[in-house]
């Protein structure tokens, strides 16, 4: 029944006998992730109310899939209470459906398994955060586990998370019409991608990577990373903010330049009723 119940999410049965692929039948065949991938996110998103697939919830969603699972994140495996207890912790505190958590833990072949899935969707929310890497670090190794001080694990879970994002945020919008992420989760994803706050975002479209994850940290401790302000800005405030370096002010400079001969993104007219 399990099977077949699996087969129903992808396939459909039409007038005249016809199998159709469904709507997430097709998401499957369009999006480069796995399968099973996307059969566990539409077992858990179909047991979440709409409000509760926030952008947190997203990301820890994304841990229980077959390629989140494929990387390996060091846990103290002796510590089976503080550490499993202190990563479930951080997720509800992050406002993370009960619904996510215990699918976690109910999709889990092993107890170690929820541990790491639990601590990769931590790292992911340290890393948009605004923390320092070196701070980031000191957390997740807090309780052992031979993690090395290496940025590695953190930078490839980010990564990875980024990759199957887009299209669990799509099988969220099937499943619950009305449920819009389109903007959401391409925001979501681009601050995984660079480990910025959410203010930094816009300017970073321009600027990139000309500046590095410490300069957007600054600039937004600053507040300085609305394109007005920045603009207005005087060199010797902005440069502090970029740990003094010349070729940094200039890209923002330019960025902010870029930024403002952008054309304004304008909803799009509704077609109004066809009258005779």
């Amino acid at each position: 029944s399990t099977a077949r119940s699996k087969v129903s999410i992808m396939i459909e049965r039409v007038e005249g006998g016809r199998l159709n692929l469904t709507d997430l039948g097709r998401l499957a065949g369009e999006s480069a992730i796995e399968i099973e991938t996307l059969l566990r996110a539409v077992d858990c998103l179909r047991r979440l109310r709409p409000e509760e697939v926030t952008d947190p919830g997203l990301i820890a969603l994304a841990q229980t899939s077959v390629e989140l699972d494929d990387l390996s994140i060091p846990v103290n495996k002796k510590s089976t209470q503080k550490e499993p207890q202190h990563w479930a912790e951080q997720l509800l505190r992050q406002g993370i459906s009960r619904t996510i958590l215990g699918f976690i833990q109910r999709s889990s072949s092993q107890a170690i398994q929820a541990v790491t899935r639990s601590k990769k969707a931590a790292v992911c929310l340290y890393y948009i955060s605004g923390i320092a890497m070196s701070e980031i670090e000191n957390a997740v190794s807090q309780f052992g586990g031979g993690f090395g001080g290496s940025a590695g694990p953190i930078m490839a879970v980010t990564e990875r998370t980024c990759d199957v994002l887009p299209t669990i945020a799509r099988a969220a919008e099937l499943l619950h019409p009305g449920l819009q992420l389109g903007d959401r989760a391409s925001r979501l994803i681009f601050r995984l991608a660079y480990g910025i706050q959410g203010p930094a975002v816009d300017l970073a479209r321009y600027a990139e990577r000309t500046l590095d994850r410490a300069d957007y940290r600054r600039l937004c401790d600053a507040r300085m990373t609305e394109r007005d302000r920045l603009t207005a800005a005087e060199d010797a405030t902005l440069l502090p903010l970029l740990a003094n370096h010349q070729r940094k002010l200039a890209a923002l400079r330019a960025a902010v330049t870029k930024w403002g001969h952008a054309r304004p993104v304008r909803p799009a007219v509704p077609l109004a009723p066809y009258e005779a």
